[in-house]
């Protein structure tokens, strides 16, 4: 109570000094413009600007936060968290390629020829520590085919059967390394009977009793171990490989004689040292001893099977650039055995890189080629069993070329080369029969011996890629050969025939162009190869038919375990000899299954 009351004289007090001040001021103007200012004043809210003139100040009251009504719910729910400590896992990017965990694959297909084709292996072992794989292969052919000579129809018999095995143990500075493969091979010389050119007329292998369904059995097997280091670039490095090779035929010419065996022992090694990162000096090379055995009481009638060893040397040095690298060297062979020889040959390799993604090379190369039973079954595998050819000796061959990345999925490869060799071999077609006794058993009407000539080839071509994703695929690869071969001529039965380049081609392409659907899980691939201007020595020089293949392969994948697939052989339905007399398959068409597991 006493405060309201001190409030209302203050504010009197203060009233009636403000109206005797305007009062004062105001006292000539007239009475209406005072009521007007005083009528003005009542409306004021005073405020005070002198706490001199007042005694006490008013209360300043403390302000008070509203309180907020809580109601609680009526129910409830039981809650138990445990602490926990959540670890976030590190996680690889673009550290690996997507590959499968299987570690074994199956492939088997079948055709209308009966080509059966077959494929199985597994990793049983895949760490960077040790690795062991086992695999084996088996390729065979039961069908008909028709010679071009004549209207004749005979059947090709492949029976090709293949197991290995690859190991690798790591020690940490030592890596060993061993593989091991075994080859069972049986076919037939299916090919048309070459006639004895002094005959006057062309005699039936019927009548010369040659049996072309009975198979000549071949069998093989080859087994390497070797240690090498893995230390840094500029350390002493080595690597040293043993090997021994076996190889032969169940029967020579006829079926009553054995057939021919070789065996090949090898030492292989490589030891250089780097200096700094850019340079290194080395010595490679290896030794060959081939032993072979013949029938001794049949001989004379066996060519080429002489016993024989084959040193190689090749110091080398290498150096890098900022933008180049440089590989100087050579390779001495020393051929010792009943012809004692030495071979020289250039080992240089020069690359320049004027762009990131362009390089121009030049490439010097040479050496002895190994012709040896085992290396000619890849070639040819109708080659006369009483032939052993002998190793041919390349002392020059060179090429130079560009390489570059057109785009990040275009890349191309132009080059053009030169080489020269001392007895290169030209196959060419012979009687295989004897006709002065015809109580024996022929393998065959038709093997092919070779004609042997020191020779020079001219090659140019090139070769394109490209690449979309995993959606298309391109690949061409073209090449043009030019032969000099010497100016002489064979007598021929009878005949003078010139020398050419038997069965070599001067053009050659190969096309692979593969397409994958992407609504569906189906890969198409189409594979083409051609060769032209092949020849053959037969009473003359006969032009045979260029081989003319079109290959179309499907697959149909249905899970990560299985897919099919199907394939069409010879598409183009062309005729044409493998070798002359030895025609291939016409069309056919080959269906199978492929597993991971």
């Amino acid at each position: 109570m006493n405060i309201k009351i001190s409030y209302l004289i203050i504010l009197a007090a203060l009233c009636g000094s403000f109206q005797l001040q305007a009062q004062q001021k105001t006292a000539t103007k007239d009475t209406t413009t005072l009521t007007r200012e005083l009528t003005l004043e009542k409306e004021y809210n005073p405020s005070i600007r002198d706490a001199s003139k007042v005694n006490q100040l008013p209360e300043i009251k403390e302000p008070e936060a509203p309180k907020t009504q809580v109601e609680f719910a009526n129910y409830s729910v039981p809650l138990d968290i445990k602490p926990q400590l959540y670890i976030l896992q590190s996680k690889p990017y673009f550290t690996e390629l997507a590959t499968s965990g299987k570690r074994g694959y199956l492939s088997a297909g079948v055709s209308t020829f009966v080509d059966i084709d077959g494929d199985l292996g597994y990793q049983i072992l895949n760490s960077e520590k040790d690795q062991l794989s086992l695999f084996g292969s088996h390729r065979s052919s039961n069908g008909n085919v028709t010679y071009l000579q004549d209207d004749y129809k005979q059947k090709m018999k492949i029976n090709d059967n293949r197991i290995g095995m690859d190991f690798m143990h790591n020690f940490g500075k030592i890596r060993l390394n061993a593989d091991f493969q075994y080859l069972y091979s049986g076919f037939n010389y299916y090919g048309w009977t070459v006639p004895e050119y002094s005959s006057s007329s062309v005699p039936l292998f019927e009548e010369l009793n040659i049996d072309k369904d009975l198979n000549q059995v071949n069998n093989s097997i080859d087994f390497n171990a070797g240690i090498s280091s893995e230390g840094e670039s500029d350390e002493l490095a080595y690597m040293l490989k043993i090997g021994y090779a076996t190889f032969n035929q169940k029967y020579a010419a006829y079926e009553s004689l054995d057939g021919p065996k070789e065996n090949r022992f090898r030492i292989g090694w490589d030891v250089h040292k780097g200096f700094n990162t850019d340079m290194a000096i080395g010595l490679g090379g290896y030794l060959k001893n081939y032993s072979m055995t013949v029938p001794k009481q049949e001989k004379l009638q066996f060519t080429g099977f002489d016993g024989y060893s084959n040193l190689l040397l090749n110091p080398y040095f290498t150096m890098e650039g900022s933008n180049w690298d440089l590989q100087l060297g050579a390779k001495i062979n020393f051929l010792l055995g009943d012809s004692n020889s030495v071979n020289f040959a250039p080992n240089i390799n020069f690359t320049y890189h004027p762009l990131e993604k362009m390089s121009l090379y030049i490439q010097m190369d040479g050496g002895v080629q190994d012709n040896g039973l085992y290396s000619m079954f890849g070639e040819n595998r109708y080659v006369s069993p009483m032939l052993r050819i002998k190793d041919s000796q390349t002392s020059f061959d060179a090429s130079v070329g560009i390489k570059s990345a057109i785009a990040s999925n275009w890349w191309f490869d132009v080059f053009a080369g030169y080489k020269h060799t001392k007895d290169e071999h030209f196959f060419i077609p012979v009687a295989g029969y004897n006709t002065e006794n015809s109580t024996q058993t022929y393998l065959a009407g038709n093997l092919n011996a070779v004609q042997y000539m020191d020779v020079n080839v001219f090659k140019m071509g090139g070769s394109l890629k490209y690449a979309y994703q995993d959606l298309f695929e391109f690949g061409l690869k073209a090449t043009f050969y030019q032969w000099d071969v010497p100016s002489k001529h064979i007598d021929n039965g009878g005949r003078s025939v010139r020398y050419e380049a038997w069965n070599k081609p001067t053009f050659e392409t190969d096309l692979n162009i593969g397409f994958r659907i992407p609504q569906l899980p189906l890969h198409l691939n189409a594979i083409y190869h051609l060769e032209t201007g092949r020849k053959a020595l037969f009473e003359e020089s006969v032009k045979m038919k260029n081989i003319n293949d079109l290959k179309i392969r499907g697959t149909y994948t249905i899970n990560d375990t299985f897919s099919i697939f199907g394939q069409v052989n010879n598409l183009l339905f062309q005729k044409y000899d493998l070798w002359y007399g030895y025609p291939a398959q016409n069309f056919s068409f080959m269906g199978g299954l492929n597993i991971r597991f």
